[in-house]
């Protein structure tokens, strides 16, 4: 289906504190057919990637999605908002918020995916190379807490993308929405281009 003939809407005038509904009657991510079987309601924006209560009375998007895409996407959510609370090197959190210490300490019990230990207690060996003058390379390394999987950070990015597109392009008459067709990437610097800083994590 070409661009000219997906319905489009003007995004200006949602509403900043409570969520949209979309009646889909297919799978907002991945097209399959809903039913009583495998349908499931998804916030876009997880409830579980910030404290609990913090998305109260703000916008969301709420779409039906498959079981299977669901659970897939709450799997990654789990994963990446368990090492994004935890406090920095010097035991920092991004905020001084105590709902977000009580959370972080909750989810430092998960499983980290690269460390396969706690995340509170993973640490991960940073290496950076960075071109210096003369052709010469300038590294450095350091220990971290937990790291994100840029992989998993991505996927979860891509199914939030798909879900605001499904919207934007949706049909209330047919209930139905436009899909992102192929694969698409973000520009990022090739680790060989020259001036290029590779940063590179070890479990």
């Amino acid at each position: 289906m070409s661009n000219s003939r997906l319905p489009t809407k003007d995004l200006s005038w949602h509403p900043h504190d409570r969520a949209i509904n979309l009646h889909n009657t297919r799978c907002a991510y991945c097209g399959t057919g809903l039913d009583e079987s495998n349908r499931t309601r998804d916030h876009v924006i997880a409830q579980r990637l910030v404290p609990k209560g913090k998305l109260h009375q703000q916008w969301n998007l709420i779409v039906k999605a498959c079981r299977e895409c669901n659970n897939r996407k709450s799997d990654l959510e789990d994963d990446i908002s368990a090492i994004t609370m935890q406090p920095d090197g010097y035991g920092r959190f991004a905020v001084d918020d105590q709902a977000l210490r009580d959370e972080a300490g909750r989810k430092a019990t998960a499983g980290s995916r690269r460390t396969r230990k706690p995340v509170g207690q993973s640490r991960e060996s940073i290496s950076i190379e960075t071109p210096f003058m003369g052709g010469a390379t300038m590294k450095a390394s350091f220990t971290s807490a937990a790291q994100i999987d840029q992989d998993r950070a991505y996927e979860l990015a891509v199914m939030q993308v798909a879900a605001v597109f499904h919207y934007v392009t949706f049909n209330p008459e047919t209930r139905t929405g436009g899909y992102m067709l192929g694969e698409y990437r973000p520009i990022m610097v090739s680790p060989g281009q020259t001036g290029a800083t590779r940063c590179i994590a070890h479990s």
